[in-house]
């Protein structure tokens, strides 16, 4: 079996341009669907298309790709960050005028997903300076605290 020819301009394959599109294109779909789209996961265990999508989404080819795509949407789109922003944040205050509790908290929660106040954030901390067999150590004794 060949390899795939990569594109000229992007160095990718037409998979991994799929990938990057999906990843792009659709900033709620995880990297296990994207993949999915991408490839045949007919025969493929979760874990490895989970496993395979993580490897792919860290390559630096895709990653810039990603970044690419969203920053020409951006300009085609004139919306950025920046934009959402301010009209979350209006939309809140119009909201808030009007008392609809759930659009205002709707707003809120977007606005807290934009900066950097880390509301939603649900990323775990870990110290690479620790070994694996450290780290699985002092997750099993909280898990299973000793008598």
């Amino acid at each position: 079996m060949g390899r795939a020819a990569r594109n000229k301009d992007t160095g990718l394959t037409d998979k991994e341009e799929v990938f990057a599109e999906c990843l792009a294109n659709n900033p709620e779909m995880s990297n296990s669907d994207a993949y999915r789209e991408a490839y045949n996961c007919g025969n493929m265990k979760p874990l490895t298309v989970n496993s395979r999508a993580y490897d792919l989404s860290n390559s630096g080819r895709i990653a810039d790709r990603v970044a690419l795509l969203r920053a020409e949407r951006s300009k085609r789109t004139q919306i950025d960050a920046d934009w959402v922003l301010l009209e979350a944040v209006d939309l809140y205050r119009e909201c808030r005028i009007e008392s609809d509790r759930s659009q205002a908290n709707k707003s809120l929660d977007t606005i807290g997903k934009h900066v950097d106040v880390k509301a939603w954030d649900k990323s775990i901390e870990i110290n690479t300076s620790d070994s694996l067999l450290d780290i699985l150590e002092a997750a099993r004794l909280r898990a299973i605290p000793d008598k």
